[in-house]
């Protein structure tokens, strides 16, 4: 009886040995790497109307394989009233909110309503001794990049040059320059930031003055390598950077150039109306998007920039391990200049890009990986029935403000509009946005929440 007692008791030991195995401790172990990559504009209906012109009927992009995925409410505040929503925010607000966990007011950087400046999670990984980067196809001053190397009131005052009101209704930056007691412009703060590898657009930045009023001070390039950075331009200055010490590299004069162009250049356009007594519109014909000519041949896509940037960041991380930001800035960009084509391509872009952080965090094994967007953009694919013979003529009143047919990959036609402009810029939309993640404690995104708890999430597994 008593040997029976010792068995059992033995055999429950063993058992709860067997539970803290590495394979089950791997599952609750903090990651030593956090890798965040935000398709900027990214909406539900920018990434369906990708999927249908790349993918067979039915499948997926690689990001929406991913095992863990949740909804977020995506809000800005009022700037005098900020316990009232602003329901579509903006690439500062909604950067600012993953970035720190704060929701702000459309166009501040790091900071909230009243002035306050919020810490970034890769300020707080950089203080715990983690490798921190930032990599986008955006200015490296943009929105996004800004809102976790930043702190400052509008998102405009990317220099020195540029800190008066870029918006007669938006305020200005001059309280936030150096020479006022302030952190600088966005320049100079990413520069000030510390982090190790900052990749994007932005070069023509670099030659403008330190101080508009004084030359002799030099230009924000001086200012980069006074700093000790290592200051490389264009892809041939990247594929030649120094393996040791920060890098800027600035790899285009402002965004890098998009992958795709819509066909002979065309993006969505305004029905040609044939019948202005019944606003008949000629029906568009579907073509295919065409690789960009402008985008130099050897200007690295999105994945390699990733896959480069994780092993700079990776080779001297040690146990503590590193934080990267990837931002595919350029889907929202092209968005906005009503140009599906250039969307689309620059979605697929960051669907491969993120592959490659997937592929590296499966081999790497403790690295938690976040995909998504920080706002709704205005691409909608529409019935393509409208380019049938409807037995009576399509009008102007049928369609968006700007259309485009297009032929997908498996021989179907789509029709892409965008409604939220006659004219000019389009517009962000205040719809949610999805969450795609996978490593440890991925499993926290999930059902429904607010913008804001990705940063929580990322700042729990920080060592």
């Amino acid at each position: 009886m008593r040997l029976n007692k010792i068995g059992r008791r033995l055999a429950a030991a063993l058992l709860s040995a067997c539970a803290l195995t590495p394979v089950a401790m791997a599952a609750t172990k903090a990651p030593a790497n956090i890798i965040l990559m935000i398709g900027d504009g990214m909406g539900g209906a920018e990434i369906a109307a990708a999927r249908a012109y790349a993918n067979k009927q039915g499948v997926p992009l690689f990001l929406e394989t991913l095992p863990h995925q949740a909804s977020l409410i995506v809000q800005a505040a009022e700037e005098g009233r900020p316990s009232i929503g602003d329901y579509v925010g903006d690439s500062a607000s909604g950067g600012t909110a993953l970035a720190s966990g704060q929701r702000t007011s459309v166009g501040r950087i790091g900071t909230v309503p009243g002035g306050a400046s919020v810490p970034s999670i890769l300020e707080m990984a950089k203080a715990r001794g983690l490798r921190t980067g930032v990599v986008t196809t955006a200015p490296v001053t943009d929105a996004t990049p800004a809102s976790f190397l930043a702190h400052i009131r509008m998102r405009f005052c990317e220099t020195p040059s540029r800190m008066g009101a870029f918006i007669p209704s938006l305020p200005g930056c001059e309280g936030d320059r150096k020479s006022a007691g302030g952190k600088g412009s966005i320049f100079e703060q990413v520069v000030d930031a510390g982090a190790d590898l900052v990749v994007g657009g932005g070069a023509a930045m670099a030659g403008q003055p330190l101080d508009p009023a004084d030359a002799s001070k030099g230009t924000l390039a001086d200012y980069a390598r006074a700093k000790g950075m290592s200051l490389v331009m264009g892809p041939a200055g990247w594929a030649a950077a120094p393996d040791k010490g920060p890098v800027l590299a600035l790899l285009s004069d402002k965004v890098v150039p998009l992958e795709w162009q819509g066909p002979g250049g065309r993006k969505a356009e305004k029905p040609k109306v044939t019948d202005p007594s019944t606003g008949a519109i000629e029906k568009p014909v579907p073509a295919a998007c065409e690789p960009n000519p402008k985008r130099p041949a050897d200007m690295p896509d999105l994945a390699t920039l990733t896959r480069q940037a994780i092993g700079r960041l990776q080779k001297d991380a040690g146990p503590k391990g590193f934080f990267l930001m990837v931002e595919g800035a350029a889907i929202d960009k092209a968005a906005h200049d009503g140009d599906p084509c250039g969307m689309i391509g620059e979605l697929l872009a960051f669907d491969r890009a993120v592959q490659t952080a997937v592929d590296f965090a499966k081999r790497q094994g403790n690295t938690l990986l976040i995909v998504t967007a920080d706002h709704a953009q205005s691409t909608q694919a529409i019935p393509s029935y409208l380019l049938a013979d409807l037995g009576r003529p399509l009008t102007v009143g049928h369609v968006p403000h700007r259309i485009l047919a297009l032929r997908t990959a498996e021989g179907g036609s789509m029709l892409v509009g965008h409604g939220t402009s006659a004219d000019g810029d389009q517009y962000h939309t205040g719809a949610n946005v999805s969450a795609f993640a996978i490593g440890p404690g991925a499993d926290a995104v999930a059902g429904s929440f607010d913008q804001t708890g990705i940063f929580d999430i990322m700042r729990k597994h920080l060592h």
